[in-house]
């Protein structure tokens, strides 16, 4: 589809099949039927002849007005990408989680900067949430998050690169605050606070399955 929108652009500026062909480079009947599979595919028809050649129809004019925009947008994204698979990349935007990554971030950055010298890495602090979006919304190039891989893996590469450790955040003068370790099932009768699903997705979906699993309960 791309090339033969390139094919109909060319064909609008020369204003005839004839000198489309040439200058392609290829036959005037090979132009004639990718036209053919354009207007097929769009269920109508985009050139119409005159004397002097041809000129688009009112729906190909809308069509050249839309086909420049996206092989605008469709060059740039393929020269990013080309330049990222070979690593030739100037930029890399990573959001990250701060709490949860400080204990591997560093290094791994480091390690990063010394193996790209040029590269420019711009770190953004986000939350789980915040970091989905700017995934989603093409505003980040790599996320570093905690949480259910599953709520991107069907859109992108997800890959696990360690284990956090849960922390029970409890008061001072609670029974329980004094030990090291504490059981899921002791904590059956506390409250547990939940966290906005635009913060952090999924996050409270996971609570309730890890307390039914291993503490045989539902979080109140």
């Amino acid at each position: 589809m791309i090339e033969k929108l390139r094919l109909f652009l060319v064909i609008i500026e020369e204003g005839s099949l004839r000198r489309a062909a040439e200058r392609l480079h290829i036959s005037q009947s090979a132009i004639t039927r990718q036209i053919q599979l354009l207007e097929h595919d769009l269920g109508g028809q985009i050139l119409e002849r005159t004397s002097s050649g041809v000129r688009p129809t009112i729906g190909g004019q809308a069509l050249a007005r839309k086909a420049r925009g996206l092989l605008v947008d469709y060059d740039s994204v393929m020269a990013e990408i080309r330049h990222l698979i070979r690593g030739e990349s100037d930029r890399l935007r990573i959001g990250y989680l701060a709490s949860a990554m400080q204990e591997y971030f560093g290094p791994a950055l480091a390690e990063l900067r010394r193996a790209y010298p040029k590269l420019k890495v711009k770190l953004l602090d986000q939350t789980p949430g915040e970091i989905i979006t700017a995934l989603r919304g093409g505003e980040i190039d790599l996320a570093l998050t905690v949480g259910d891989t599953r709520l991107l893996s069907r859109d992108f590469y997800t890959q696990n690169l360690a284990s956090v450790p849960s922390l029970v955040t409890l008061p001072l003068e609670h029974p329980l605050a004094s030990e090291k370790q504490i059981s899921i099932s002791k904590l059956k009768t506390e409250s547990f606070v939940q966290v906005p699903e635009s913060v952090e997705p999924g996050y409270n979906q996971r609570i309730a399955r890890f307390c039914l699993r291993f503490g045989k309960f539902r979080p109140r």
